[in-house]
């Protein structure tokens, strides 16, 4: 069953309607979006690896991401995050698509570690907490 855009999006106000349709813009332009790219891997690693020496920036920089990009394309980074964006979207008749990501290593124990991670989240999106409210998860073997 097809949802109309009006009723996918009522639940949002025309002033994240438009913050929203500015960032879609942003990043739409190519430079700009390279520019976001690679400032946000320099971010992260430098995160990941806890060097602020190196990126005095990185904390700001991801705040920033996580409070406009990510939000705009995530519903969270806990299960627990998961379910009022999941009942607010199942009540204008937009399912979800849930994905566990994660940066793969080189490794058997990475590799064991992921499959049981994606195993436990579908046993997870199955259940009934959510409601019915995931489309799907994508899985990509490799």
């Amino acid at each position: 069953m097809a949802v109309s855009a009006a009723r996918a999006l009522a639940h949002k106000s025309t002033e994240r309607l438009a913050a929203e349709a500015c960032l879609f813009s942003a990043l739409s332009v190519p430079s700009l979006a390279n520019f976001a790219h690679s400032t946000l891997s320099r971010a992260s690693a430098a995160d990941q690896a806890s060097n602020w020496l190196a990126e005095p920036l990185s904390a700001p920089v991801l705040e920033a991401a996580r409070r406009t990009v990510f939000k705009l394309f995530c519903a969270g980074e806990t299960r627990k995050d998961l379910i009022p964006v999941a009942r607010t979207l199942q009540g204008c008749g937009v399912q979800m698509i849930v994905d566990h990501s994660t940066e793969e290593k080189e490794s058997a124990d990475a590799w064991s570690a992921n499959l049981l991670a994606k195993t436990d989240l579908l046993e997870y999106l199955a259940s009934d907490e959510l409601g019915g409210s995931v489309k799907f998860m994508p899985v990509k073997v490799t």
